[in-house]
C-alpha cells in the first residue's frame, strides 16, 4: 500500500499533467478522458493568490498531526511546485479489478527545476513503504504504480498498459496516440482555457459495458433513461483569470427523445426580474406550451423505466425469498434439537416458522407469476378505461391528479392552459437572529410560480368557486357538496395590492397560493406570497445584475452562498447564546468575501446539443478565504486552549471540595459563606489542589495573540510554556463559589432528588470565572456553579452582565422572558399572530361565555384589559392568581387588549404595526384588512 507520504506528494506535486512531443501524445487511443493544464503553477497562483503555498502550509500546520507525519512529503513538494508546466491528465480505461485505473499523468518541468528526487525523500519513502518499492533518485516504482522524473518530465503512471503506452512515446512510438484522432485533432484546436477537459463518450460506453454486471445497476439504469447512447462527446473549460468560470458542452449524434420533455430551445427567463430583493436563491427554467404534451411524456418516461426495470426487481426478490425458504428448514432442525426450549416453547416456534415458510411459498409463486407477466413491457396508457389491471406507478399518479382537478371542477387540459411558458423556484433570505432557527426560517421561505396562461382567469375563478363552496352546480352529489362546503370553511381569499391570496383561515399551516400580475403559484408561508406580489408589482425588486452570465439561459440557477454561509452562522450564535454552548468555528466572512459570493448556472439546449456555464462570483482567488479559514481554525483552537483552562480550575474546585467535604458539612451559613469568600485560584495552587495548565491566559486575548499565534506554528498549545503556575498574566476573573449552599434538592415520589431540567432560553447559575472580556464572539466563556455542579458555557455580552446582577442579589436564575431580546423580524411576526388567531379566538369564546353566565345570573361582566401583569390576567378568566405552567397561556401580556361592546367580546395581540384580533365574526389579520 503507498503511503500517506507518497500520497500527499501525489495530491501537491501533480495538479494535472502534460504532453511530451504534441498534445495528446500520452494519451492512448481511446481514451476515456483528457484533461490539460498548460501551466498548473500559474493556475495555482491565480486559484490561491501570489502566497497561496504559505497559506496551504499555515492551514496545514494546524491540521492535527499533519505537518508531523506529512513533513517529508510537503517538503518534497515544495521543491517542485513553482516549475509545473504544461501537464495532461489521462484516464485510459477503468477496470474492475486493481489497479482499477489505468491513469498516466504527464507535466512539462520548467527550466531550473530539479532532476531528482532529493535523498532524504527517498529514504523516507523507503523507511515508511509498507509495501514492495523501487527507489532511485529518478523513480519510485511499486508493482502498480511508477512516478519518475526524465527528459525534464514528471511523469505519473497507474496500470501496465498506462506504463507501456508512456515507455513507447519516450521512445518515439505515437501511433497508438490520441493525438492522431482527428476527433481530438478538431476540439483541441479550439480548446481555450487555464484547464480544459475532453471526454470520448463512445469510449466510456464501451469500458462501461465491459465492466458488465460489476457495474453499478442503478447508475446504468439511469444512464439509459438519460439516452446516453446517444452522447457523443463532452468538453469543457475552466478560466480563473476573473473568478472561476466553467462551461461544458455535451453534444449528441442524434436528438433525444426521453428528455425530450426536458428541454427546451433557448430564450432569456423572465420571472427573475420580477422577484423580491431578499431572495436568496432561483432556479427557473422554460416550460415550453403544451404542457399537458409534457406532462403525459414525463410520466411516459417514468413508465418506461419502471417497466424495464421491473423483470431485474422481481428476479432479485425471487433470489432473496428462494434464500429465505432454503433457511427455514434449517432453523426448524436447530429448534428442534435446542435443550434450552421447553416442548411448548419448541412446538409453538415450529409452527411459527411453518407459518412463515407457507409465507414464503405464496410469496413466491406471486412473484413468479408477477414475472411472466413482466417480461413483455406494456406501453404507456393515459386512459384508464383502456388499461387492464391496476396500473403503473406513472399511470396511478394521472389518475390521481386527474381526479383531484375533477373535484376542482377542472380538466386536465384546462390545467395546463391555464399555464405559461416559464417557471420559478426560489427561497428568501429570511432571518430570525434572536431564535436561532434558520434552518426553519429556509423551511417558511420558499416558493413555487408559473407564468399565467390564456385561460387563466376562467380556469382560476372555477377553482375558487369550488374551493370557497360558492356557485356550486346544482346536479353535485349531497355528500361532495357537504366536503367543498367544509373546505371552504377552512379557506380565506382576500385581495391584494395587484393580486390576491387563498391561505388556511385557521392559522395552523403557513401556506399560501397566490395570483397576480400575470403569474400564479405556491408558497410556504403567507409573508413570502405577499412579497413576491410586492416585488412582481415593483416594489423591493431583485437587482438581476447579482446573477452573473444574466438571465439568457432557458435554465437558470443562481445561489448567494456567502448570504447562506452568514445566516448559518448568525443561527449558530443565537443557537449558541440560547443554550450556552460554547462557540469553535467562526469565519470572518466580511473579511474572507468581501465582495460576496455568488454560484451560477446557466443551461442551453439545441436538438443535439447541451451546454452549461457556471461561474463564482464575487472571489477572484482563495487568498482572502484561506485567510478566513486559517483565523477560523486559530479562534477555534483558542477556544480550545481556553475551555481546558477553565475545565483544570473547575478540577481543583471539585478537589477542593471533596477534601473539606466532612468540614464543610459541620459550618453555619456565615462561616460557610467567609470560607467560600476567601477561596480563589492562588489557594487552590497554595495547597496543592489545583496546577494552572497554562497560568490562565486566554488565547482569546489580544496582547497574546502573537505568542499564541507563534505557539501554533511551533506545534506548541501553551503561551506561558515554562511558568504553567504565573497568573500575572491571567485573562479569566475570579467572581467566587456561591456564597450560599445551594437548595436542598426536591425528592421524587421515591425519595430520590429531582432531577432540575435546564429548559433551553434559560440563563441559570452562579458564575465562578469567566474571561475579563468578551472576546468571543461578543460573548465569554464562562465556569459556572449549578448544584454543586460545575459546567464550562459560553454566554452572549448581555445575558453574562444579567446574570452577574443577578448573582449579586443572591439569585441564579433568569428566565427566558426577562431577557431583553431584539424585535422579531417582520416575517416572524407575521407567522406568530397568524397562529396567534386561533389562541386567541379560544380565548375570545372562553370569555363571551363567561360574559353570557353573568348575564344568565343577572349580573354585568365586560371583560376589558388593556396590558398588565400574569395575576389581572388570571383574574379576569377567574381563576388563582398562580404562576402559570410554562406554555399555557401563549400571550403576550404587554401587548394583549381585551374588550367588551354590544356586539360581543373582542381580543387583539399586536406586535409593532402588526395585529391579529378575534372578533364574534372570526379572526382579523392586519395584512389581510390594508
Amino acid at each position: 500500500m503507498v503511503t500517506r507520504t507518497l500520497g500527499l506528494l501525489l495530491l501537491l506535486t501533480s495538479g494535472l499533467t502534460l504532453c511530451a512531443q504534441a498534445q495528446g501524445d500520452f494519451a492512448p487511443r481511446g481514451s476515456l478522458v483528457y484533461v490539460r493544464c498548460d501551466d498548473v503553477s500559474g493556475a495555482l497562483r491565480k486559484l490561491g493568490g501570489p502566497d497561496w503555498i504559505k497559506q496551504a502550509e499555515d492551514l496545514l500546520r494546524l491540521v492535527p498531526d499533519n505537518m508531523d507525519q506529512q513533513a517529508g512529503g510537503i517538503d518534497e513538494a515544495r521543491r517542485f511546485i513553482d516549475y509545473l508546466g504544461e501537464t495532461e491528465l489521462v484516464i485510459a480505461d477503468v477496470m474492475v479489478r486493481a489497479p482499477h485505473v489505468q491513469l498516466i499523468e504527464v507535466t512539462r518541468l520548467k527550466d531550473g527545476a530539479p532532476t531528482a528526487f532529493s535523498e532524504s525523500f527517498v529514504e523516507d519513502i523507503k523507511r515508511r513503504s509498507d509495501r514492495e518499492l523501487t527507489c532511485t533518485p529518478t523513480e519510485l516504482r511499486t508493482p502498480d504504480l511508477c512516478i519518475r522524473i526524465v527528459k525534464g518530465l514528471y511523469i505519473i503512471t497507474i496500470g501496465g498498459a498506462a506504463e507501456t503506452h508512456v515507455r513507447d512515446v519516450l521512445e518515439g512510438d505515437t501511433e497508438n496516440s490520441l493525438s492522431g484522432s482527428e476527433r481530438f485533432k478538431r476540439w483541441n484546436k479550439s480548446a481555450r482555457g487555464d484547464v480544459v477537459a475532453w471526454a470520448d463518450m463512445a469510449a466510456v460506453r464501451n469500458t462501461v459495458e465491459k465492466m458488465g454486471e460489476d457495474f453499478d445497476r442503478g447508475v446504468k439504469q439511469l444512464l439509459d433513461f438519460a439516452e446516453w447512447q446517444k452522447w457523443d462527446q463532452l468538453s469543457a473549460a475552466l478560466s480563473l483569470s476573473n473568478g472561476v468560470q466553467l462551461q461544458a458542452t455535451l453534444t449528441m449524434t442524434e436528438p433525444l427523445k426521453r428528455l425530450g420533455a426536458f428541454m427546451r430551445p433557448p430564450g432569456p427567463c423572465r420571472l427573475p426580474a420580477l422577484m423580491p430583493e431578499e431572495l436568496l436563491g432561483l432556479a427557473a427554467l422554460q416550460l415550453g406550451a403544451d404542457h399537458e404534451a409534457t406532462l403525459l411524456e414525463v410520466l411516459r418516461v417514468v413508465h418506461d423505466v419502471d417497466e424495464t426495470s421491473r423483470p431485474a426487481n422481481l428476479e432479485r426478490q425471487i433470489s432473496w425469498c428462494e434464500r429465505r425458504i432454503a433457511s427455514i428448514p434449517e432453523d426448524i432442525k436447530r429448534i428442534s434439537k435446542d435443550p434450552d426450549l421447553t416442548d411448548e416453547e419448541r412446538k409453538e416456534w415450529i409452527e411459527s416458522l411453518k407459518e412463515q415458510l407457507q409465507n414464503e411459498k405464496d410469496e413466491l409463486a406471486r412473484l413468479k407469476a408477477e414475472l411472466a407477466a413482466a417480461a413483455k413491457a406494456r406501453p404507456f396508457e393515459a386512459d384508464q378505461s383502456l388499461r387492464k389491471g391496476q396500473g403503473s406507478e406513472a399511470e396511478q399518479f394521472l389518475d390521481g391528479f386527474d381526479d383531484f382537478l375533477n373535484t376542482l371542477g377542472v380538466t386536465r387540459r384546462d390545467a395546463a392552459g391555464a399555464l405559461g411558458a416559464e417557471g420559478i423556484v426560489g427561497v428568501l433570505h429570511l432571518q430570525d437572529p434572536a431564535r436561532g432557527r434558520y434552518d426553519r426560517s429556509l423551511e417558511s421561505a420558499w416558493f413555487v410560480a408559473v407564468e399565467a396562461g390564456g385561460n387563466f382567469d376562467a380556469v382560476k375563478n372555477r377553482m375558487l368557486d369550488r374551493l370557497l363552496g360558492r356557485n356550486l352546480p346544482d346536479d353535485l352529489p349531497e355528500k361532495e357538496r357537504r366536503r367543498l362546503t367544509q373546505t371552504a370553511e377552512r379557506m380565506t381569499h382576500y385581495r391584494v395590492h395587484g393580486g390576491e391570496i387563498l391561505t388556511d383561515s385557521r392559522g395552523y399551516d403557513d401556506w399560501a397560493m397566490f395570483a397576480g400580475h400575470g403569474m400564479v403559484g405556491f408558497a410556504a408561508s403567507e409573508y413570502v406570497a405577499h412579497r413576491v406580489l410586492e416585488a412582481a408589482n415593483g416594489t423591493r425588486r431583485m437587482d438581476t445584475r447579482r446573477v452573473t452570465g444574466g438571465l439568457s439561459a432557458s435554465k437558470l440557477g443562481w445561489f448567494d452562498l456567502k448570504a447562506l454561509f452568514e445566516g448559518l452562522q448568525n443561527d449558530e450564535l443565537a443557537y449558541a447564546r440560547r443554550n450556552m454552548y460554547p462557540t469553535d468555528w467562526l469565519f470572518d466572512f466580511a473579511l474572507g468575501l468581501p465582495a460576496g459570493a455568488a454560484v451560477s448556472v446557466q443551461l442551453d439546449e439545441t436538438a443535439t446539443a447541451i451546454s452549461a456555464r457556471a461561474s463564482l462570483s464575487g472571489v477572484r482567488d482563495l487568498a482572502k478565504p484561506l485567510e478566513m479559514v486559517r483565523d477560523a481554525m486559530l479562534r477555534a483552537r483558542a477556544s480550545e486552549h481556553d475551555e481546558l483552562e477553565l475545565h483544570e480550575l473547575s478540577q481543583g474546585i471539585s478537589r477542593w471540595r471533596v477534601h473539606h467535604k466532612a468540614a464543610l458539612a459541620e459550618l453555619d451559613a456565615d462561616e460557610y459563606r467567609k470560607l467560600v469568600a476567601a477561596l480563589a485560584p492562588e489557594a487552590l495552587i497554595e495547597n496543592a489542589f489545583y496546577e494552572p495548565y497554562d497560568g490562565l491566559r486566554s488565547a482569546h486575548d489580544p496582547e497574546l495573540a502573537e505568542r499564541f499565534d507563534a505557539a501554533q506554528r511551533g506545534r506548541e498549545y501553551r503561551i506561558g510554556r515554562d511558568k504553567p503556575a504565573d497568573l500575572s498574566e491571567a485573562g479569566f476573573a475570579w467572581y467566587g463559589l456561591m456564597p450560599a449552599r445551594w437548595p436542598a434538592p426536591e425528592l421524587d415520589e421515591d425519595g430520590e432528588p429531582r432531577r432540575e431540567y435546564w429548559y433551553e432560553g434559560d440563563v441559570r447559575g452562579w458564575v465562578v470565572a469567566a474571561t475579563r472580556e468578551p472576546w468571543q464572539a461578543g460573548g465569554r466563556l464562562v465556569l459556572m456553579e449549578w448544584e454543586r455542579d460545575l459546567r464550562v458555557r459560553w454566554m452572549h455580552e448581555d445575558d453574562f452582565k444579567a446574570l452577574r446582577t443577578a448573582n449579586g442579589r443572591g439569585e441564579f436564575t433568569i428566565a427566558e422572558h426577562d431577557r431583553p431580546t431584539p424585535q422579531p423580524p417582520e416575517w416572524v411576526q407575521w407567522r406568530d399572530l397568524r397562529r396567534q388567531g386561533q389562541h386567541l379566538s379560544d380565548l375570545r369564546e372562553h370569555l363571551q361565555m363567561l360574559v353570557d353566565d353573568a348575564r344568565r345570573e343577572g349580573r354585568e361582566f365586560k371583560p376589558d384589559f388593556n396590558g398588565g401583569t400574569i395575576e389581572e390576567f388570571m383574574k379576569l378568566l377567574g381563576r388563582e392568581a398562580s404562576e402559570p405552567e410554562r406554555g399555557e397561556y401563549p400571550y403576550n401580556l404587554a401587548n394583549l387588549r381585551i374588550w367588551t361592546s354590544d356586539e360581543g367580546v373582542f381580543a387583539r395581540e399586536t406586535s409593532g404595526r402588526l395585529w391579529a384580533e378575534a372578533a364574534p365574526k372570526g379572526v382579523r389579520l392586519s395584512w389581510r384588512e390594508q
